[in-house]
């Protein structure tokens, strides 16, 4: 085999190595953002289903307010 030719694999050969190491690397810190990302919208995610809650509870209220002032229009209401 011709000299260049194989300093030109090994230079090739190390040059896919070293790229498939950074791209294993690259995955790796890519994966702990993904978790570290998951793990700080899990809260963001319990805090809409309170203010989904909440405004269950906002509207229930808002009816028996309506309701308490429809009785009390009612009772305003001259008796005739």
């Amino acid at each position: 085999m011709n000299p260049a030719i194989g300093a030109a694999t090994i230079g090739l050969i190390s040059g896919l190595v070293i790229q498939a190491a950074g791209l294993l690397i690259w995955g790796a810190r890519l994966a702990q953002r993904v978790k570290t990302l998951e793990a700080e919208v899990e809260p963001l995610k319990q805090l809409a289903i309170q203010f989904a809650r909440m405004e269950v509870k906002l509207d229930g209220l808002l009816e028996q307010f309506k309701d308490m002032n429809a009785s009390m229009r009612w009772l305003r209401a001259p008796a005739g």
